[in-house]
């Protein structure tokens, strides 16, 4: 396993004889970020949903407010590299 320049890692094969290379993103990249809230919200619609008994509901608020969620902080991210 080796770190190449663009925060990669790079996997060989050595098992089968072959060099295949497998190229892995670095984890918490932005990109990997921008579906935490949904995942969150999700989570959290879930759990509430069994607490109060109504689970579909539940699911409905939690997919909402994490797609609320998201789009906040998109916006938020692109106002301040607007400012910069």
């Amino acid at each position: 396993m080796k770190k190449n320049k663009k925060d990669e890692f790079e996997f060989s094969d050595s098992s089968s004889g072959d060099k295949a290379v497998k190229k892995q993103k670095k984890c918490c990249s932005d990109d990997t970020k921008k579906d935490e809230g949904l995942a969150i919200g999700i989570s959290l619609g879930v759990v509430f949903g069994i607490i109060f008994d109504n689970l579909a509901l539940g699911i409905a608020l939690g997919v909402s407010l994490g797609i609320a969620w998201d789009s906040y902080q998109a916006k938020k991210k692109k106002d301040k590299d607007k400012d910069e």
